[in-house]
């Protein structure tokens, strides 16, 4: 998919397809949840698990980028980082061993670091006229990372590599039984959503909607796409200008080129609205035939660093 050469809104419509983007705004947008299938690699050239890799190795004395989380509790950052000293860095052997034991990494704002997010940030901004920010999450085991919550944002989920459930409690969450969530990550019952999210699926969830996000006891990566701003739904489909003239401007300046030195040393950190309706009605569309979804090799140290762990 690529955000680069189109000015207009085909992008959104291959991503949501086969709801168009006039329904899309109309019927979904800040109001009900829409999940799309897609195939296995349509968003594979937006990041891997060596990229990451290669990001973390270069901007690993950015700690304010990172955060860990296991079964809804924020980890230390001193018990990975060392943020009192006069360099200021992030300890790649405590993260790994974190995330050996259920924590999950977010990884903030990755797409003023990376080429192909940025594009695709620049487009939601061109589109909804809002700044946008592209963060992304990793784990390995069963344990959830970030506690059950709403966000004061519209998101978008990118499924990168590996999956995901995700399960979505509506705008309420009176009544829910989060003890065993506490315990041992077993979500509450009474979800209006359960969806494992493998490669190449979308899900938007609105503002307020509370949700939570499982790993399987298996590498996961992806990524939520925010708008940051309250969009004017009147200037959507009214003017569209090219990608990176809108309000927003152009983000080049802050683009860092790929970086290309070693990372061995870093190789074992990471592997690779309709009122009849219910509120909460939500439509599974198909983007495109799914596929046979075969695992993208896993090559150099970083490989060797997954294997290990299994």
């Amino acid at each position: 998919m690529d955000f680069r050469s189109d000015p207009g809104s085909s992008w959104l419509a291959a991503l949501i397809a086969p709801v168009s983007p006039d329904e899309f705004v109309s019927r979904y947008w800040a109001r009900q949840p829409l999940f799309c299938r897609g195939s296995a690699d349509r968003f594979a050239t937006l990041l891997s698990w060596t990229v990451l890799n290669e990001l973390l190795a270069h901007h690993w004395r950015e700690p304010r980028r990172f955060r860990l989380a296991r079964q809804g509790r924020d980890i230390d950052p001193a018990s990975y980082a060392d943020i009192a000293a006069s360099h200021v860095r992030i300890r790649a052997s405590d993260v790994t061993d974190q995330l050996r034991r259920g924590a999950t990494l977010s990884f903030d704002a990755i797409d003023e670091l990376h080429e192909p997010l940025t594009r695709l940030s620049e487009s939601f901004e061109t589109f909804f006229r809002s700044d946008t920010q592209i963060n992304l999450y990793a784990a390995w085991r069963a344990l959830h990372g970030l506690d059950l919550h709403r966000d004061n944002q519209e998101i978008f989920i990118a499924q990168l590599d590996g999956r995901k459930r995700w399960l979505l409690y509506g705008f309420t969450a009176d009544g829910l039984d989060r003890t065993g969530l506490r315990e041992h990550s077993l979500p509450p019952a009474g979800a209006e959503f359960d969806e494992i999210l493998t490669p190449g699926d979308l899900l938007y969830i609105p503002r307020g909607c509370y949700h939570l996000a499982v790993p399987m006891n298996e590498p996961t990566l992806h990524v939520t796409i925010v708008p940051m701003d309250e969009p004017s739904s009147q200037h959507w489909f009214s003017t569209v200008t090219p990608v990176g003239s809108g309000p927003c401007g152009s983000r080049r300046g802050l683009i860092l080129s790929p970086p290309t030195a070693s990372i061995t040393w870093w190789g074992p950190f990471l592997p690779p609205p309709d009122q009849s309706r219910s509120v909460f009605s939500l439509v599974i569309s198909r983007c495109s035939t799914r596929t046979s979804r075969k695992r993208s090799p896993l090559a150099g140290a970083f490989g060797i660093g997954l294997r290990s762990l299994y």
